[in-house]
């Protein structure tokens, strides 16, 4: 008898799984999965359709910024040259209350058909604040086994131009 399908308990975002703080060291987890998982009632990111969902969680610290984060997910071979891989897809989220029930807003979303892998450097994170990240996979292979790695990145500083009050005169 074949063991049962684990089911992603991360299926819904309010079940997260929480990262932490990648500013106090890299965080991540291995050997995930969206096995049995679904879509209903997420959000559609911008640079791909959703199909079987699963979600984590980072904070970034209380004082500082902006701050950036480099998300790296990685997958096996794809069939025939290896088994359990997924065509991967990643999104990230704020929420209008820091929590799984507010409004959500797309801070960006990446998918490259090419290769099953997927990294998406993300700026502009505010501080002392909780981001969701959404991985997904593709209609080309939907469901499998992955390692998510949330690590700091160099972060773009926020230009003095940036209000109209602050506008640089050129002239």
């Amino acid at each position: 008898e074949l063991a049962p399908i684990p089911v992603a308990t991360n299926d819904l975002i309010c079940n997260a799984i929480p990262l932490g703080d990648p500013f106090v060291a890299p965080v991540g987890a291995t050997n995930q999965h969206n096995l049995c998982a679904d879509d209903i009632g997420d959000p559609n990111p911008s640079a791909f359709s959703t199909d079987q969902t699963v979600w984590y969680t980072f904070t970034t610290p209380t004082t500082g910024g902006p701050f950036a984060v480099d998300i790296e997910l990685n997958t096996g071979l794809p069939w025939p040259f290896g088994s359990g891989s997924i065509d991967l897809q990643v999104a990230v989220y704020s929420s209008s209350n820091n929590t799984c029930t507010g409004t959500l807003t797309e801070v960006d979303s990446d998918y490259d058909p090419i290769i099953f892998d997927e990294d998406l450097t993300v700026q502009c994170l505010l501080p002392n604040t909780t981001y969701f990240v959404m991985v997904d996979g593709s209609w080309l292979d939907p469901q499998g086994y992955f390692d998510i790695d949330i690590s700091p990145a160099p972060s773009v500083p926020i230009p003095t131009n940036d209000l109209i009050c602050s506008a640089v005169n050129l002239g």
